[in-house]
C-alpha cells in the first residue's frame, strides 16, 4: 500500500490556480505527497494581478488548524499568507508545535503588489520565522523587511546572514537576484558547520524567460520543499530537488494559453505530453530528464546543439532522446528549440532590440536561420509575432 504523506497548506486562496492553496494542492499531488489545506484568504485575482483581498477570521483560522493537525498530524507544513497580525498570531502558536515547517513570506506578490503591512511583516519575524526550518522571501520582501535597499550582492549576502542570526532558522531563500552575470538566480543559504564559515551558499537560476511564468513561483517552491522535507528528505537535498521540479514547470509553462498574461505555472501535463502511467520511464531516466532541463534552461540561448547536452550529462543523444520521448513525448531537440524561442518571445514582447540582435543574442548565425526556426515553433514571423504582442 502506497505510503500515506500528509502536507498542510496554510496560505489564501487563489481562483486562476496558479498559486495559493490549489497551486500546493497540485504541487503536493504531482510529489507524491497528500495535501491538507486551511484557507486563511480568499482572493478576487486574474492573471493580471489581485484586485481584493478578504481575510478569514483569525478564530475560524484557529479552528481549522485545531481540527486539521489533531485529526491528521501533517509531516510538513507550508505557511504562506496571512493578512492580519490575529491571523499570524493564531497560526504561529500552531507551527511551533509542528514539525519541517516551511515558510513563503508572502508580503509582496509574484507581480509587485504589496499584500502585507508593516505590522504583520514585524509580527511574522517574532512569531512565524523562529520556528520555521526555512524561510523563502523575494528580494523586496527582505528590503522591507530589514529596513533597507540591497544593491548588490555583497549587500544581499550580508542580509541573509542577518535573517538567520536574528531568527534561528535553518535556511534562507532570496528569490529575484540579480547575479554579478546580469542573470537572475536564487540564493540559498543554510547552516553547514562541514564549511569553514559554518554556511553552505548556493545560487539556483531558473530560465531567462520566467519573468513571463513566475505567477505563484514562490509558493509552488515552498510546496515543493515541504513535500520533498516529508518524504524525509534533507533540507539541502529537499531544495535542489524543488529547483529541478521548478525548471521542468517554468519551461512547459512558456506556452501556455491559459490567462491573459500568460503567467500561470502549469501543475499539469499539456495536452501533448500525457505524463501518465501509459508511460513507463525509470528514476534513472528521470534524473537525466530533469538534468537536462536544468542544462537547457541554462544553456540554450547559446548552445542549440543536443551534443551539448548529451556530453554534459555523460550519454548518447540517441539515449537522451529516449528518455524524453518516453518522459514527456519530446525529441531532446524539439525542447531546446521550445526554449529558445520561448526566450525569443520574451526579448520580441519586452525589447526593443532588432531582429539581427535577438537572433544573435540567441545563438543563430543569421536573422534568417532565426525567423525560420521562430516561424516553425509558433507559426508566425517574429515581425509579425511583435507587432502582435504591440
Amino acid at each position: 500500500m502506497k505510503e500515506f504523506i500528509p502536507i498542510l497548506s496554510v496560505t489564501g486562496s487563489d481562483g486562476t490556480g496558479g498559486s495559493g492553496i490549489q497551486a500546493d494542492i497540485k504541487t503536493c499531488a504531482a510529489l507524491g505527497g497528500y495535501a491538507l489545506s486551511v484557507v486563511t484568504a480568499v482572493t478576487v485575482q486574474d492573471t493580471r494581478g489581485i484586485q481584493s483581498t478578504h481575510p478569514i477570521p483569525a478564530g475560524v483560522i484557529d479552528s481549522q488548524l485545531e481540527s486539521i493537525t489533531h485529526d491528521m498530524p501533517p509531516y510538513a507544513v507550508k505557511v504562506g499568507m496571512l493578512c492580519d497580525v490575529e491571523a499570524v498570531r493564531v497560526v504561529g502558536d500552531h507551527i511551533r508545535k509542528l514539525r519541517n515547517v516551511v515558510l513563503d513570506t508572502a508580503f509582496v506578490s509574484s507581480r509587485g503588489e504589496s499584500i502585507a503591512n508593516r505590522d504583520v511583516i514585524d509580527r511574522v519575524g517574532r512569531t512565524l520565522m523562529p520556528y520555521s526550518d526555512i524561510v523563502i522571501m523575494k528580494r523586496r520582501e527582505v528590503e522591507l523587511f530589514l529596513g533597507k535597499e540591497i544593491s548588490n550582492q555583497d549587500e544581499l549576502v550580508d542580509s541573509a546572514h542577518s535573517l538567520l542570526e536574528r531568527f534561528g532558522m535553518n535556511a534562507v531563500i532570496i528569490q529575484a537576484v540579480m547575479q554579478d552575470d546580469g542573470t537572475y538566480g536564487d540564493l540559498f543559504l543554510t547552516a553547514d558547520p562541514s564549511k569553514q564559515s559554518g554556511l553552505l551558499s548556493q545560487y539556483f537560476v531558473l530560465p531567462d524567460f520566467t519573468d513571463c511564468n513566475t505567477h505563484g513561483l514562490a509558493g509552488t517552491l515552498s510546496a515543493c520543499i515541504a513535500t520533498y522535507l516529508a518524504q524525509k528528505k534533507s533540507l539541502v537535498e529537499a531544495v535542489e530537488l524543488s529547483y529541478r521540479y521548478l525548471q521542468t514547470l517554468t519551461i512547459y509553462s512558456v506556452h501556455s494559453p491559459l490567462g491573459h498574461h500568460s503567467s500561470i505555472i502549469g501543475h499539469q501535463g499539456r495536452a501533448d505530453r500525457t505524463l501518465s502511467s501509459t508511460r513507463h520511464f525509470t528514476p534513472r531516466q528521470q534524473e537525466i530528464y530533469n538534468a537536462f532541463m536544468q542544462l537547457v534552461a541554462n544553456h540554450c540561448d547559446k548552445q542549440h546543439d543536443v551534443l551539448f547536452y548529451a556530453d554534459r550529462l555523460n550519454i548518447s543523444t540517441r539515449y537522451l532522446t529516449q528518455v524524453t520521448m518516453s518522459i514527456c513525448g519530446k525529441s531532446s531537440k524539439q525542447l531546446v528549440v521550445e526554449a529558445v524561442v520561448a526566450n525569443a518571445s520574451k526579448l520580441l514582447s519586452t525589447t526593443t532590440f532588432s531582429m539581427q540582435e535577438v537572433a544573435y543574442r540567441l545563438g543563430f548565425s543569421s536573422q534568417a536561420q532565426f525567423a525560420r526556426v521562430f516561424k516553425q515553433v509558433k507559426g508566425v514571423s517574429p515581425s509579425d509575432y511583435r507587432t502582435g504582442v504591440e
